[in-house]
């Protein structure tokens, strides 16, 4: 019932079911500013249940969130959140076709279908190695590291990896574990939404492609007829790299 009214922008019946204490909190005319820019960015509306009496509503890429808590038919909290999204696009951490198992709170779950080797998601410098509990750290920028997990690492700490470089071998069944944290210290450094380089949908199989600037290709945003012409020349220089590299990809 709330999330449809948030849905429909009804904030004032919304607000109605405040709490005192929470209207004392949130003055109506600073809740519906709050809310409608919120309600804006979250087309399609997504729930999670926390607990017995607070669950989460976000978007699908979980950029805006919003926590509320309910107790009987009182709303005693209601909290806007927003998530960072990564500075730099991330290849998928595998080789082959994997299935997405799910996303919770920015962290992807893989399953392999016809591959397990681990590869690096971005060029970066490996800062934390665990063989025991299976992860791998790795600083792409400083305030960017991946963490990917449920592996068995190849790696060593202060080793440089460059982008879709072998990192180690999936082992065992559980789901591969990746995402994207602001700290090295995983434990405690909250998430970053992932901006991938292609589409990556929880129940869906997805393969890692082949980024053409791996093979020599740089493509402009926005062209001008010359660096349509030399981007054309690259391409043409470039395509017995790109004919090898997708018979390696097994394309």
């Amino acid at each position: 019932m709330y999330k449809l009214l948030f849905q429909q922008g009804k904030f004032a019946d919304l607000y109605d079911y405040f709490s005192p204490a929470l209207q004392q909190q949130w003055p109506l005319r600073t809740f519906r500013k709050e809310a409608k820019i919120f309600q804006m960015q979250m087309r399609a509306i997504q729930s999670q249940k926390l607990s017995d009496n607070t669950e989460q509503w976000f978007d699908d890429k979980r950029r805006y969130i919003i926590t509320v808590k309910v107790n009987g038919h009182e709303i005693t909290d209601f909290q806007f959140h927003t998530q960072q999204q990564t500075t730099k696009r991330y290849s998928l951490p595998f080789k082959g076709r994997w299935h997405v198992v799910d996303e919770q709170a920015s962290t992807y779950g893989f399953l392999p279908r016809d591959n397990k080797k681990i590869l690096a998601p971005a060029e970066g410098t490996v800062v934390e190695v665990n063989q025991q509990e299976g992860y791998v750290v790795i600083r792409h920028a400083p305030d960017e590291y991946s963490y990917v997990a449920n592996f068995s690492p190849t790696v060593a700490v202060n080793e440089f990896v460059a982008e879709r470089c072998e990192i180690g071998q999936q082992m065992g069944k559980q789901a591969l574990q990746f995402r994207v944290i602001s700290e090295a210290h995983h434990y405690f450094s909250k998430p970053k939404a992932i901006r991938f380089q292609q589409k990556v949908t929880p129940g869906k199989t997805v393969k890692n492609r082949t980024n053409w600037r791996d093979v020599g290709i740089e493509i402009a945003a926005e062209p001008d007829a010359w660096g349509l012409i030399i981007t054309v020349i690259r391409g043409i220089i470039a395509l017995p790299r790109m004919l090898m590299r997708a018979i390696f990809d097994g394309i």
